[in-house]
């Protein structure tokens, strides 16, 4: 008997994923349990496992699709004693889509990569193609199963409460963009900076592309969530430099003790912001829109943005302010392992009041990070260099050289003040500055 194995949501919140890897083929038997596939969403790698004991009669996906939750993966053939125990019948009652669960066709993969509009990622499209000419469509079919558009954009869809199926399509061969989107939900379609229309299709042409490349399921969530913030959030960025020679050293003189383990001058950092928190509590929150409430936390739990091969991924270090530098280092040492190999759970990426974003290894003087809503600041730092200082007054004054850190606080303007983000500052200077105190009454 047959049964239709479908995505169901690998994590809280998620609406597609990306097949990285096919474990299992076409017409093996497999257990119960077996893993048979593994698929990427926005927060980490996840094995799928067979939910029946059964012979796997067909493949629907192929390595590199973007499936969204509820499409069929697989169907397996199992005899009638275990499939009684599955929704095999309930799933013969659903309408059956057989276009969009198979596999593309490599034309209908190149016309996904030639989509207008931003959000047109390259890959599987998970739309049901549109009925013939003249033909109606199904009894109980919607529109929203025929409408051509990808899934980021039908993420945006969601996002801004917009029914998809109410939208008129403006792009290739027409399909629903982002800008139709945003115009339909009252958007300035002039906000859209996807680079559609007159100047687009010129940019796409395949004699001027080198390479084409899939904006991944990270990447691809990395993007909306950066866009929104860009356009949500009233950044206001505050620039300043600490002097960390004490802190250099000390870090320097313990870093032996610290076994396994490198220790970075991001510790200190975490053990410095976490400890501003607790007197600046205003900086420890979240801002819920729908109901216009700043909600300041009880933990400190600092997200720490980590450089993979995928693109910043942020786990979060929970009750920061509670641990101590060693600690902290090991924890991130872990979490960095985690994140670069791939066995990320949602769980580890979730839950951050603040996030701390450091460039130090890799250069720079300066930058100004975007907030991660619904978090209402980041901070970040630059590459620590030997400046010479000048302490004192005009008329009477010392000068030295010191290591000093450039560092910036990003503030959402709509819950905290430039004076406020001061203070937060220069409590943070007050711990780094003097890390013997820190590391006694952090």
């Amino acid at each position: 008997m047959s049964y239709e194995f479908r995505l169901q949501d690998p994590g809280e919140g998620i609406h597609e994923a990306e097949i990285v890897e096919i474990l299992a083929k076409e017409g093996a038997m497999v257990e119960e349990g077996d893993n048979v596939l593994a698929v990427e969403t926005d927060k980490a790698v996840v094995d799928i496992s067979s939910p029946v004991t059964g012979r796997i009669a067909e493949i629907r996906v192929g390595k590199g699709d973007i499936v969204e939750v509820g499409n069929v993966l697989m169907v397996f053939e199992t005899d009638e004693e275990t499939s009684a125990e599955t929704p095999a019948d309930e799933a013969e009652t659903q309408e059956k889509q057989p276009e969009d669960d198979k596999r593309p066709e490599p034309d209908r993969e190149r016309e996904a990569e030639e989509a207008e509009g931003a959000g047109a990622e390259e890959g599987h499209e998970d739309s049901a193609p549109e009925p013939e000419k003249g033909s109606p469509p199904d009894d109980g079919e919607s529109r929203g199963e025929s409408v051509k558009a990808t899934p980021a954009v039908r993420g945006l869809a969601r996002e801004l409460g917009v029914d998809i199926d109410e939208v008129s399509p403006s792009g290739k061969d027409g399909r629903v963009t982002e800008r139709d989107v945003r115009s339909y939900a009252g958007q300035d379609a002039g906000d859209d900076t996807s680079g559609a229309g007159e100047s687009g299709e010129e940019d796409r042409r395949d004699d001027d592309i080198a390479e084409r490349r899939s904006l991944r399921s990270v990447r691809r969530t990395i993007a909306r969530r950066m866009a929104q913030a860009w356009r949500d959030i009233p950044h206001v960025v505050h620039h300043d430099r600490v002097d960390i020679s004490a802190l250099e050293r000390l870090r320097r003189e313990h870093e032996p003790e610290i076994e396994g383990v490198r220790l970075t001058v991001t510790p200190f950092l975490m053990k410095a912001l976490a400890g501003a928190l607790r007197e600046h509590p205003e900086f420890n929150a979240v801002l819920d829109t729908d109901n216009e409430e700043i909600l300041l936390k009880k933990a400190v739990n600092v997200g720490v943005a980590i450089d993979t091969d995928r693109g910043l991924m942020v786990p979060v270090v929970r009750d920061a302010d509670s641990k101590s530098i060693a600690e902290l280092a090991r924890e991130l040492a872990t979490l960095s392992d985690t994140v670069r190999n791939q066995r990320a759970k949602p769980k580890m990426l979730k839950g951050a009041t603040i996030t701390l974003t450091n460039i130090g290894s890799i250069g720079g003087t300066g930058f100004s990070p975007l907030i991660s809503p619904p978090q209402v600041a980041i901070f970040g730092a630059a590459r620590a260099e030997l400046h010479q200082v000048v302490e004192g007054s005009l008329d009477n004054y010392d000068t030295r050289i010191a290591l000093m850190l450039p560092v910036c606080l990003a503030f959402d303007h709509r819950v905290l003040d430039g004076a406020q983000a001061a203070r937060f500052v220069n409590t943070v200077k007050r711990n780094l500055a003097d890390p013997g105190a820190l590391l006694i009454h952090g």
